[in-house]
């Protein structure tokens, strides 16, 4: 079944924000996002990873911190 709500949640995510490209950083990436015109950063980090040569499985994010 195809969920009208989510599908205009997804277009409204979209139109209000922006992803840019991850920085490395200390443990994980730091991913700039713009979110209607304000400007914020993500850290993402590995989740599971099984050694320092393997790629993750799956990402752990943190909540958006928004610059004044």
């Amino acid at each position: 079944r195809y969920d009208i709500k989510s599908a205009a949640e997804w277009a409204a995510r979209d139109a209000t924000m922006k992803t840019g490209e991850p920085v490395a950083g200390q443990g994980g990436y730091s991913v700039p996002v713009t979110i209607a015109d304000t400007k914020c950063k993500v850290f993402v980090r590995p989740y599971t990873p099984k050694s320092d040569m393997e790629p993750p499985r799956r990402w752990k994010a943190d909540a958006a911190v928004c610059g004044k």
